[in-house]
């Protein structure tokens, strides 16, 4: 028995001194956590076993003794969840890890303030591993408050529930979820601030990767993203491992690959583009917005009908996606741009005045009106039409072809007086949604 095994036994002394089966059952639970503890990626059986054998000694346990085996409880049960993705285990483990912190054993004055680390991993584990993109923002906004507070000031005491050394290696884990919080939150030297010490994660080329973006820096964005990336797909490949990779965030790796084509098309890597985005869709079929951008690239290549294929392709999927939000507003703004890509300029109109209607989103709203205008323009109203185009261009995203509504206003020459209105500018408002419907049908 080595030696913290034996201290583990020595606490539990009531156990020991009533018999061989509750020494046994000491050992095993001892044993069993530590298997797990030292692994760097232990599997999910030694997980489920030391939940087992943490909850055979729990029910004889001395009160004093209770917070110990709540923490290992909560500790194997955290890892179990991360290697499952069972969301369900990660309340447990948030469970278990809260009954720790209740029956610490306040009376010890070598115990008299709850280990930081233990106050983080019951923090961490009600985020779920962060591959809930819909977690709520008050459930983030405690768990921010928590690391915060655990973190500052920082207690790491050694005790036998957790070494100096572990507790500090849970700082840096507290630390790195801060990150992805800041993250999440588009604070991003606040999230490098926090990432810096845990390059090796991925994390921290992500949020760089995002800041030059922002910056418009878009070829560093590109091998930010890159290097972020390359680091996930190998810790997928091979079993997210060690401390980091296993309480740690998960990286969204289908989000990241999107994300990566994007910073590609902004350079004008439109086959690279391409390429990412088929690994993104591949990963997530669902993405309407990635089969978009991959019609944009694929028709900036020169593809004209695979582009074509692409638009309705990503409008069919924006309209399955209904319970999504501004799944509705971009299917009709895809379809509008596949009707407008077939000439049919009226339908196009129709279908930008609808995708405004069911709002697609701040980003694409301000591209449905340049797509309305330029519908408009290109079926052979100037004037007005023109004139809103000209204005709408200003804040239109990168992904809207600027130089193909800029020829078009050539063509429109001087601003004059439209001899007749298109359908767009005689309706000052949007459609009611049940209106554009009826639209849609003709």
């Amino acid at each position: 028995m080595g030696l913290r095994s034996l201290c583990s036994c020595l606490i539990f002394s009531a156990l020991c001194a009533s018999g061989q089966d509750h020494l046994a059952l000491v050992v095993r639970a001892t044993s069993d956590f530590e298997r797990v503890e030292l692994a760097a990626r232990p599997s999910l059986q030694d997980t489920i076993a030391c939940v087992q054998s943490q909850a055979a000694v729990l029910p004889v346990a001395r009160f004093t003794e209770r917070h110990l085996v709540h923490y290992r409880k909560g500790y194997c049960t955290l890892v179990g969840a991360g290697l499952n993705n069972d969301r369900a285990a990660y309340q447990d483990a948030a469970a278990e890890f809260e009954h720790a912190i209740a029956s610490w054993p306040t009376k010890n004055p070598s115990l008299d303030q709850v280990t930081s680390g233990l106050r983080i991993l019951a923090a961490v584990a009600r985020l779920g591993g962060g591959r809930d993109p819909d977690i709520r923002s008050e459930v983030i906004n405690f768990v921010e408050r928590e690391l915060r507070a655990a973190l500052n000031p920082k207690q790491c005491p050694g005790t036998l529930l957790m070494s100096t050394q572990s507790c500090e290696n849970m700082a840096g884990i507290g630390r790195l979820w801060l990150g992805w919080i800041e993250n999440r939150k588009n604070n991003l030297a606040e999230a490098a601030r926090f990432l810096e010490t845990a390059p090796e994660s991925g994390w921290t080329p992500w949020v760089q990767g995002r800041r030059h973006l922002e910056q418009g820096r878009y070829v560093e964005a590109v091998s930010s993203f890159d290097k972020a990336l390359r680091s996930w797909l190998e810790q997928e490949r091979k079993g997210y491992y060690g401390l980091a990779g296993l309480l740690g965030p998960r990286p969204d790796v289908a989000q990241a690959q999107y994300q990566l084509a994007e910073a590609q098309f902004l350079t004008q890597e439109y086959q690279a583009a391409v390429d990412s985005l088929e690994q993104a869709i591949k990963k997530r079929p669902q993405n309407a917005q990635a089969i978009f951008l991959r019609a944009r690239a694929k028709e900036l290549l020169g593809m004209a009908q695979p582009a074509l294929a692409d638009y309705e392709l990503a409008s069919r999927t924006a309209f399955a996606n209904v319970g999504a939000p501004a799944a509705s507003g971009q299917a009709h703004l895809y379809r509008g741009i596949w009707l407008f890509r077939r000439k049919d300029y009226e339908r196009a109109e129709n279908a930008f005045a609808s995708a405004l209607n069911f709002d697609p989103g701040e980003r694409a709203k301000a591209d449905a009106i340049a797509w309305r205008h330029m519908a408009a323009v290109a079926s052979g109203s100037c004037g007005v039409s023109s004139e809103g185009l000209r204005s709408a261009l200003v804040t239109t995203s990168e992904l809207f072809p600027r130089s193909e509504a800029q020829a078009l206003l050539q063509q429109c020459g001087p601003l004059r007086s439209e001899p007749t209105p298109s359908r767009s500018q005689t309706r000052e408002r949007p459609l009611a949604p049940t209106q554009a419907a009826v639209i849609e049908c003709l």
